[in-house]
């Protein structure tokens, strides 16, 4: 080595080149099949590369339960889930120099037959095939007899493990089959099953029918063949009517309903499709057969007799009650059916039994209700009805067997009525008033005697009310009673009436009682509009329609009265009042009006000229013109002054531009006193009209002309004074 100052250093060595390694590649050509459940162990190989090896899967995965151990390259395990796999093995040396390789491998379940049950087939009948069945190993697979041999006439398909032919020979064979699966040595498996075939004879229908009875339920009909192979399926030409073939049980059932002799087909199919046939002769006796439907209900204390009839068998027959009990009272004749006697009330529920010459019963369940006596329940009083509307009214019974039969037995229904001879409802729309007597008559179905009743009904007049009006009242005085009426009606309207507020509403204070009284001390002013409604003992109503009014306390609501003046006309004042009906009459009732002056009562207005100065006190009254004749007083003054005169006669002299002022004065009159003068004042001066008072700063001397000063009262009473004013 030489630096750049020339300075050099040395040393002497050797360099060794060596042959590059050969690359790492895996030698393990396979991974062979596994079997669930059987542990496994085995390592992989690989060359190449400069060892350690460091193992890994890079794709798929190993079978549930194995394992890769990565640093020497074994995989172990036991095996748990059967299937086909795929993996990618990876291998990797010191250098990281890699290989990687896949396998396929399949694991496999343990080899089982499943086959457990054989079918059984009939001797010398084709087309026997069953097929032997194996799970697990390696399919496909082979199958051998290996101990014992299949009946005569059958083989084994080796490739498939069909089991066809036609067996020759009767009966059970047992024999062992091996199964053999196609994995390769070492890991191929068989296994092997015990199993029968059972080879039956030809079918023969060994079922002799019994002799049957039309009506009756046979007991235990079952059709039955020798061998063959189960299950057996049953099959006929029709049966008599009435019964049914059961095909899987072979069970004949129901009641035949027609008697005969019948030829019937029977046929019988085994599990193989081989069929046995048979003709056979069906007899269907007559039977015995209880006719009588129903019994009739009835009525207690009526006599009863009824026959119960049967059909079929040989008569004669024998009657008994073999289940519940006849009614109270009844009996039954065994030789004739007849059933008679005097019934108590109840209801019966009862078995009748015919037994015939051969002893052929029959059977049939009977209830009968036996009802308490007859009678009419509805009252003597019938219902009101009203000439012109539609009437109904139902008859009502207790006891007795439907159906009924009513009529009229005495006297008549009114006119346009009529009764329902089934109903006993009585219906129409009657046209005349008045009373209606008459007698019904009821018969159930048991007949006579018949059940009657003496009963009414009233037709009545239309209801109205005849109280023409509800009077006037005043507030805070007791009312006067009114009490409500209603026209005469043919026969009376039934009582009682029962009154009441259809609309409206009465004043506070008063109240309708339900016998119709209207009475009370009322509250509140006003005029009202009230529908009074009446309802009589047949629920009828009528209504009318009321106004009238309740009025306030008649009050005079003048409170003062104007002053005026001693002779002067005109005075005109009119007296106010309120509440009564509004048409007051007016008088002075105490105390007098001033001398001249008039009330007129018509109008209220106090007029005409007083005489005479002075203060008067008086009362006035006003009464309205209802028939309450309402009244309200107060009393009243009227001031009359004496005449109005002025007294100022001559007014004071003013200087220009100083204030004056004087004031025009008067006596007597009625204030407020107006003041006018007739001439224009010096100038800077006025007057107030209202005080009299001249005023102001003249602006220049002079004497005025005359000028005429005029005082005018509230009664319109005048006095002047003529003067001048020097300035």
């Amino acid at each position: 080595a030489t630096d750049a100052a020339g300075a050099t250093s040395a040393v002497t060595t050797t360099i060794t080149v060596t042959a590059a390694p050969s690359p790492v590649s895996i030698t393990t050509a396979t991974i062979g099949d596994m079997k669930t459940g059987a542990p496994v162990s085995f390592t992989l190989l690989a060359t190449g590369g400069t060892s350690p090896y460091t193992w890994s899967t890079i794709g798929g995965a190993l079978p549930t339960g194995v394992v890769l151990n990565g640093s020497g390259g074994t995989i172990a395990g036991t095996p748990s889930q059967a299937g086909n796999y795929s993996i990618v093995i990876k291998v990797t040396d010191i250098n990281s120099n890699s290989a990687v390789k896949t396998y396929s491998f399949i694991v496999r379940d343990p080899l089982l037959i499943t086959s457990s049950a054989l079918k059984s087939w009939d001797q010398n009948q084709a087309g026997y095939l069953d097929t032997l069945t194996a799970t697990g190993g390696r399919a496909p697979y082979a199958w051998a007899v290996s101990a014992g041999a299949l009946p005569a006439g059958l083989a084994l398909d080796g490739a498939t493990g069909v089991i066809s032919g036609t067996p020759t020979a009767l009966g059970t064979s047992t024999f062992t089959v091996t199964v053999t699966d196609s994995a390769a040595a070492p890991n191929t498996e068989a296994t092997a099953k015990q199993l029968t075939i059972t080879i039956t004879s030809a079918m023969t229908i060994t079922t002799t029918p019994p002799v049957m009875y039309q009506g009756n339920a046979i007991g235990s009909f079952v059709l039955n063949a020798a061998g063959g192979t189960a299950p057996k399926t049953w099959s006929s030409t029709p049966l008599p009517a009435g019964l049914a073939l059961d095909p899987q049980t072979g069970i004949i059932s129901g009641i035949p309903t027609a008697a005969g002799t019948y030829s019937v087909i029977f046929t019988v199919t085994d599990q193989t499709g081989r069929t046995a046939t048979v003709t056979q002769s069906l007899t269907v006796n007559p039977g015995v057969a209880i006719s009588t439907a129903t019994l009739p209900n009835w009525t207690a204390g009526k006599a009863y007799s009824q026959t119960a009839a049967a059909t079929g068998g040989v008569g004669p027959y024998n009657w008994t009650v073999t289940g519940g009990s006849l009614p109270g009272g009844f009996s039954i004749a065994a030789g004739t059916g007849v059933i008679s006697g005097t019934p108590v009330q109840g209801s019966y529920s009862f078995t009748l039994t015919a037994t015939d010459a051969n002893s052929i019963a029959a059977s049939k369940n009977y209830s009968v209700t036996i009802n308490p006596a007859l009678a009419i329940q509805t009252a003597t009083a019938l219902t009101d009805g009203f000439p012109g509307t539609l009437y109904s009214q139902s008859l009502s019974l207790f006891g007795g067997t439907t159906p009924y039969t009513w009529s009229i037995l005495a006297g008549a229904l009114p006119a346009g009525l009529n009764i329902d001879a089934m109903t006993g409802a009585i219906t129409g729309v009657p046209t005349t008033a008045g009373p209606y007597t008459f007698t019904v008559s009821v018969v159930d179905a048991t007949g006579g005697p018949a059940v009657t009743k003496a009963m009414t009904i009233n037709i009545i007049d239309i209801l109205s009310i005849s109280t023409l009006a509800i009077p006037n009242g005043a507030v805070n005085t007791a009312f006067t009673s009114t009490a409500f009426a209603v026209t005469a009606t043919t026969p009376a309207a039934p009582t009682p009436l029962s009154w009441s507020i259809a609309s409206g509403a009465l004043p506070s204070g008063l109240s309708l009682s339900s016998t119709g009284v209207l009475s009370g001390t009322p509250t509140a002013a006003g005029s009202y509009n009230v529908t009074i409604k009446v309802t009589d003992a047949d629920n009828r109503t009528a209504t009318r329609n009321y106004s009238f009014n309740i009025y306030a306390p008649v009050a005079v609501s003048t409170t003062t009265l104007s002053a005026w003046t001693v002779n002067r006309q005109n005075y005109g004042q009119t007296l106010t009042a309120t509440g009564g009906n509004g048409s007051y009459n007016w008088t002075v009732t105490s105390g007098t009006l001033p001398p001249g002056m008039s009330l007129a009562g018509a109008t209220g207005v106090i007029n005409n000229t007083p005489t005479t100065s002075g203060s008067y006190s008086f009362t006035v009254t006003a009464t309205d013109s209802s028939t309450l004749a309402l009244a309200g007083s107060k009393q009243l003054t009227i001031v009359i002054n004496s005449p109005l005169t002025v007294t100022t006669t001559a007014l004071g002299n003013g200087v220009v531009n100083t204030l004056y002022s004087q004031q025009m004065l008067s006596s007597g009159g009625t204030t407020p006193i107006l003041w006018t003068a007739n001439a224009a004042l010096p100038a800077g001066l006025s007057l107030d009209n209202l005080t009299g008072i001249i005023s102001g700063s003249p602006t220049a001397a002079a004497v005025s002309g005359n000028i005429t000063f005029t005082a005018t009262d509230a009664a319109g009473a005048t006095s002047a004074v003529t003067t001048t004013i020097t300035v």
